[in-house]
């Protein structure tokens, strides 16, 4: 373990160029790769985001409602993501749409939501 932390610390070292105690450069280190995977995860979130759109837009003609789009788009990232790292909860947490308090599901959006939600499934998996 003691050498691990003495790579580390070397490693984040020579990226940054601090010089201060082992401990405060292991802090740092961590923010920034903390900052990378947060972008990292941010724009995956967002491009499977727009995948999907355009994929429920493709399937149900590009005039549909974005209100049904997103509502869809919510309710299987809510039902299906796998944790704080998927790109799912990256879509969930980042998602305009906010559902009521009396909806419970998809199945509260109404007829053509849940159409999309189900061919989100079809396309993508229950997972």
């Amino acid at each position: 373990m003691r050498d691990t932390f003495r790579s580390v610390v070397r490693m984040a070292r020579e990226k940054s160029g601090y010089e201060t105690g082992g401990f405060d450069i292991m802090k740092q280190f961590q923010k920034k790769q903390l900052k990378k995977q947060k972008k990292k995860k941010t724009a995956s979130g967002v491009s499977l985001k727009k995948e999907m759109k355009d994929h429920l837009k493709k399937t149900f003609g590009a005039d549909v409602e974005d209100f049904d789009m997103e509502a869809a788009i919510y309710w299987y990232a809510n039902d299906y993501h796998g944790g704080q790292a998927s790109d799912l909860y990256s879509i969930l947490s980042t998602s305009e749409f906010k559902p009521g308090p009396t909806h419970h599901g998809v199945k509260d959006e109404g007829d053509m939501a849940e159409k999309m939600y189900k061919n989100l499934e079809k396309e993508y998996g229950k997972s």
